[in-house]
């Protein structure tokens, strides 16, 4: 799958970004599934991007940060920070009751979005600039 996008601020660039959807995987609410899922991702597989959708809320299952965290080599609180602070201001109050986190595998940035399909929507156009910085930085090193 490719999608095409268009860079927003903080990109200065205009040139569409193409974007290649690896694989997907629907895997349990269970700390070690998600986690052996994001080490194959990043480690056996060597994608640039992992985002992770669901179980960022309050509910007991709700687990996917703290399956995140341990997994990372490094955390970032501004990414997702920013994000959240982003959407709760110009589109949707919710979005501050997410518990995503993001952070670094080796090259991989990964990141944690909420289920519902909606705030992912509202949520893409924010990150990707970001992601797409971050990744040509990780690949640089």
């Amino acid at each position: 799958c490719i999608r095409q996008w268009h860079p927003q601020p903080p990109s200065t660039t205009t040139t569409p970004v193409v974007c290649t959807v690896q694989e997907t995987a629907i895997v349990p609410d269970q700390v070690d599934s998600i986690q052996e899922k994001l080490k194959e991702f990043a480690d056996a597989k060597k994608v640039d991007l992992i985002l992770t959708t669901g179980g960022t809320g309050f509910a007991l299952r709700d687990v996917t940060p703290e399956a995140t965290l341990p997994v990372l080599d490094r955390v970032c609180p501004g990414l997702m920070a920013f994000v959240t602070n982003e959407c709760t201001t110009s589109q949707q109050p919710l979005s501050s009751l997410s518990r995503g986190t993001a952070g670094i595998r080796g090259k991989c940035l990964i990141a944690n979005l909420p289920g519902n399909p909606k705030g992912v929507g509202e949520i893409v156009p924010i990150l990707l600039p970001l992601a797409i910085h971050a990744i040509q930085d990780l690949k640089a090193t």
